[in-house]
């Protein structure tokens, strides 16, 4: 058995590159002995490589006379790709060809009814179709109920003076209370409504008025 060796004979036998070799001697992981060889009957050499041997590194001496074989020659016809028959690469690219024609069908198809879809949005805003009414309408939902809320805020403080002022009871005030909570409530629907339905005439004017606009 060998005790002795060189770097890169302890790289073959370990078939691990010299630079894994040299890093554990800079390391101190493994040393070298007076005569410049990696002894691995050194105590402290073998109890790294048996490390090695049993994270799965596998020590072989037969690598280290082993000659590296030179690269085979190969002819330049042998080099040449021959087509293949039925299902070969021709076959397989003119599939792969055909399947993207399908995809660019697909696609042109799609840009096409996207663009009649943009076309027919200007030709709507264009008669008056496409007034933002939405934002308004959302608007007067979120306002009126505000400014209900505010008239209840304000019924409740002139509530309050009859109250002290009139002394009167809990059951006038509840009534009067419940009362006028109801007439706040309806003349919210009411006025909701009603802005609602202006918002939709204007719209109606505005049609009207770009259709006679585009026939001139």
């Amino acid at each position: 058995m060998i005790n002795e060796l060189k770097n890169i004979e302890l790289a073959k036998a370990f078939n691990i590159p010299s630079a894994k070799v040299a890093m554990w001697l800079k390391r101190n992981q493994i040393v070298k002995n007076d005569r410049g060889f990696i002894d691995i009957s050194n105590p402290i050499n073998k109890i790294w490589l048996d490390k090695k041997i049993a994270e799965g590194l596998e020590m072989d001496f037969n690598r280290i006379n082993e000659k590296i074989a030179p690269p085979e020659r190969v002819d330049k016809k042998e080099k040449e790709i021959k087509p293949t028959n039925g299902k070969g690469s021709t076959s397989q690219k003119i599939a792969e060809i055909a399947d993207l024609q399908k995809k660019k069908a697909r696609l042109e198809i799609k840009n096409l009814q996207n663009k009649d879809k943009l076309d027919k949005l200007k030709i709507e805003k264009m008669e008056g179709a496409l007034i933002p009414t939405d934002a308004v309408i959302h608007l007067i939902a979120h306002i009126v109920p505000t400014v209900t809320a505010q008239h209840k805020q304000n019924i409740d403080k002139i509530l309050n003076l009859l109250k002290q002022r009139l002394d009167i009871g809990n059951k006038i005030y509840v009534e009067l209370q419940k009362e006028l909570y109801n007439t706040a409530n309806d003349l919210n629907a009411e006025i909701k409504q009603e802005l609602i339905n202006s918002i939709d005439n204007i719209v109606d004017d505005y049609r009207e008025v770009r259709g006679r606009g585009e026939r001139k």
